[in-house]
């Protein structure tokens, strides 16, 4: 049976996993509002619950979790949230004590560096921090021990690490597999890690997002064997085509009516944006690429067989010509 959503919940979502004894969401929430005064929406809390889910060893289940809602709800706040709780305290747990880097993962650095420079300003804002961690804009956040630094699609810059938790943001932007093939490895010798990928859906050749919604969607719809090692949530509208329907915009759009959206703001995007972005972008839908053919209709009309029942043989080739009339 396909696992839909139910109200305010993810359009498509993996299985429940088996073996769950608890999550460490709820201590990345509690920190969160505690130290940053941000109270996790409804959706935030679901997804942070869901992808943080461990076993009676207290390892996480999940190695990789899938986040996508439309654009400005809120998954950047999901990953500083994880990012200050591992830094400060899950640093300490059992299951992360051996971590020495964390990474914000992007295709180029201006993007890596939003996630990172988020959990730089949210660091400086805890006067216990100031004495004990190093807190520089540009060259790692270090608390104890454990680094917090960025990793883009250049040559060379994931060589030599050994990365506990790996945050991709706005995943669409990976065209190809280079960067994945570089980072995965990185994880391979580490108690417990994890891959955060946030994104709104892609382009064509967003290759990556492409094939793990592909995945999420096979899974949430049993056509494939449930993998607790993967989370997937994905809020997107039921009809793809929706136009300014409100009912419609809130299912891609969580957050929408707990501050963080507004409506007047989401109507002026739709008076402005094409189509096609506006499907990507506020409905969360990937949108085919439709590419013109060779010749039109009416050219391949115009193909003409003289002798089409007849055997193609190197003697008859004069017999049976393709002539254009």
């Amino acid at each position: 049976m396909v696992r839909e959503a139910v109200r305010n919940g993810p359009r498509w979502e993996t299985p429940d996993p088996p073996g769950v004894a608890g999550t460490y969401g709820k201590r990345v929430r509690e920190w969160t509002k505690r130290e940053l005064g941000i109270t996790f929406g409804r959706w935030q809390a679901h997804a942070i619950d869901n992808a943080l889910r461990h076993d009676r060893d207290g390892n996480l289940l999940a190695r990789i979790a899938l986040l996508s809602t439309g654009r400005q709800n809120g998954k950047s706040v999901i990953v500083r949230g994880l990012f200050g709780w591992l830094l400060d305290e899950g640093r300490c747990l059992p299951a992360f004590s051996q971590w020495t880097t964390l990474l914000a993962a992007a295709h180029d650095a201006k993007q890596a560096r939003i996630i990172y420079k988020g959990v730089y300003s949210d660091l400086r804002s805890i006067d216990r921090l100031k004495d004990t961690a190093r807190l520089t804009e540009h060259f790692g956040i270090t608390v104890q021990g454990l680094t917090l630094d960025t990793v883009t699609g250049q040559p060379g810059s994931s060589r030599g690490l050994s990365a506990g938790a790996i945050a991709w943001d706005e995943l669409l932007t990976q065209r190809d597999w280079e960067m994945w093939e570089a980072l995965s490895p990185t994880q391979s010798a580490q108690r417990s890690p994890i891959m955060i990928l946030t994104s709104t859906a892609g382009m064509a050749d967003s290759v990556i997002l492409r094939a793990f919604y592909d995945r999420l969607l096979r899974l949430a719809a049993g056509d494939e064997k449930p993998d607790p090692t993967f989370y997937g949530a994905w809020w997107h509208s039921e009809d793809p085509d929706a136009g300014l329907d409100w009912a419609q915009i809130r299912q891609p759009n969580p957050a929408l009516g707990d501050g963080r959206l507004m409506i007047p703001a989401i109507a002026s995007e739709y008076a402005i944006l094409p189509n096609d972005s506006w499907r990507r972008e506020r409905l969360n839908h990937f949108v085919d690429v439709k590419a013109q053919g060779a010749f039109n209709p009416g050219v391949w009309a115009a193909c003409r067989v003289s002798t089409p029942t007849s055997p193609m043989t190197h003697g008859a080739v004069n017999d049976s010509i393709i002539s254009l009339t």
